[in-house]
């Protein structure tokens, strides 16, 4: 839009599009933490390393402990590299609220959280005052993409998707 201005310094990105800051800091992968203004989301949690998924470059947030205090988590889909539970479980908070693909929330339970929402594509839940749409995805497993806004600001997360005439 014009009137925009994107700055980055290590790695996060901040806008001015109105009064309220968005800052988008890359963690690993497709795991960011997002943050409207102070409410700070995370999406697909990957903080951890195992035989076959190794993330090939530094995490900018080591592990669960190192993170601030979150709005919500947002999880696209079940993938170990996007849903990693065995280490988010770590994270202090367990009434974080979560918005997760329809079909994950019992393993977010399973992990300690007890503030679970399942989206399916089209459907929205709040995340402290971060609105969530989820949106179609494709990529063999069910997944969801999704909208993030507040106070007027967007934010896509893409996660796996394919590119798909639904989200055209």
């Amino acid at each position: 839009p014009d009137g925009c201005l994107l700055t980055s310094t290590s790695g996060r990105l901040s806008s001015n599009w109105s009064s309220v800051t968005t800052t988008v800091q890359r963690v690993v992968h497709a795991s960011v933490l997002l943050d409207f203004d102070g409410a700070r989301i995370l999406t697909d949690p990957w903080l951890s390393e195992r035989p076959g998924y190794l993330q090939g470059e530094p995490r900018s947030v080591e592990s669960a402990a190192d993170l601030p205090e979150l709005a919500g988590i947002v999880i696209s889909h079940g993938h170990y590299d996007h849903c990693d539970l065995p280490a988010l479980a770590a994270y202090p908070d367990k009434t974080v609220p979560f918005a997760v693909v329809r079909g994950l929330a019992d393993r977010v339970r399973k992990a300690g959280f007890t503030n679970v929402v399942e989206l399916d594509p089209w459907q929205s839940t709040n995340l402290g005052p971060v609105r969530v749409t989820a949106a179609p995805a494709r990529h063999g497993v069910p997944e969801v993409t999704c909208v993030l806004q507040d106070a007027g600001k967007s934010v896509f997360f893409g996660a796996d998707t394919l590119r798909i005439d639904e989200l055209d």
